[in-house]
């Protein structure tokens, strides 16, 4: 693959001390704010985002997005309340597809992303249905290794083992992991200008030449730390330091692989888990939500 020469770029990024403009997109409220599929500026991010990422599974593009509302579980769990967003899309022949957006952090990551598949197939259902199943699209953006392999973004679907063939089209997987993504990455596709600005625009004081089309011009307009108020300002900056902090205890355990230092350290991160917990409590934030986030079980949140 062809790969940037970082130092290029390295007058884009900002410098110890200094602050970027731009919000990072993998904290829910700045992904909610630059994709919200239920504003028209944050819409056509949202689209031109699923299209540039799931364009080679699609058949044809995506022209109009729109939540499918409050998701369903038909087991009557709420399991599956962890989806970022769940859309009815229409591509331009005018045929309907559903898609998952997930950049939520979770246990058993895949099997969950196939249970999440599962229930949209199954929200489809009606009396009298034929089983015309729809096309279904998860993608899932990881913040952590998944596969051992340098590929940023796994496709899959359901193929025949031998041939490789497709046999039908009702499940489709694309899966991103941020951690293999660096500034080396070239930028001479769109895909991989959307890799890049999902795990660097928070630390670009401007936008490199290769991000100064209207599409990317348009996505840091709307992804303004200013555009961010009150409650959603104070929420998007908690997440932020807890996750920072949350990274810096990985690395540690990471570098000092002893049974030892991985207690204490786990320790450290279930303690820091529950202040945040208790914060989101305070802020009347779903219990959904706040195990999503903290990675704590309902018992240990009720708890606090």
């Amino acid at each position: 693959m062809e790969q940037n020469n970082p130092d290029s770029l390295s007058e884009y990024f900002i410098k110890p001390g200094e602050t970027s403009p731009f919000t990072d997109l993998l904290i829910d409220p700045a992904f909610k704010q630059a994709f919200d599929p239920d504003k028209p500026d944050s819409k056509i991010n949202l689209i031109n985002l699923l299209n540039d990422i799931l364009g080679p599974q699609l058949p044809h593009p995506i022209t109009d997005v729109r939540r499918r509302g409050s998701e369903q579980n038909a087991t009557g769990s709420k399991e599956s309340k962890t989806t970022f967003f769940d859309l009815h899309c229409t591509d331009d022949s005018g045929e309907l597809i559903e898609i998952e957006v997930q950049i939520r952090p979770f246990t058993n990551f895949l099997k969950r992303l196939a249970f999440y598949a599962g229930q949209m197939v199954v929200s489809q259902g009606y009396p009298g249905w034929k089983y015309d199943v729809k096309p279904t699209y998860i993608m899932a953006i990881a913040q952590h290794r998944l596969f051992e392999d340098n590929k940023i973004i796994h496709r899959s679907s359901i193929c025949d083992l031998k041939t490789g063939e497709i046999m039908m089209d009702s499940y489709n997987f694309t899966i991103i992991e941020v951690p293999k993504i660096f500034r080396e990455i070239s930028l001479n596709t769109n895909e991989n200008r959307w890799l890049f600005a999902l795990k660097f625009l928070s630390q670009l004081k401007k936008l490199p030449p290769a991000l100064q089309d209207q599409k990317f011009k348009h996505l840091t307009s709307v992804s303004q730390i200013s555009n961010l108020k009150g409650d959603k300002l104070q929420e998007y900056l908690m997440m932020k330091n807890a996750r920072w902090d949350n990274e810096v205890v990985l690395d540690y355990i990471e570098q000092h692989d002893s049974d030892a230092f991985k207690k204490h350290d786990e320790k450290v991160l279930k303690e820091k888990a529950k202040e945040q917990a208790k914060k989101m409590l305070a802020k009347k934030r779903p219990l959904e939500e706040i195990i999503d986030i903290t990675g704590l079980t309902k018992e240990e949140i009720e708890s606090l």
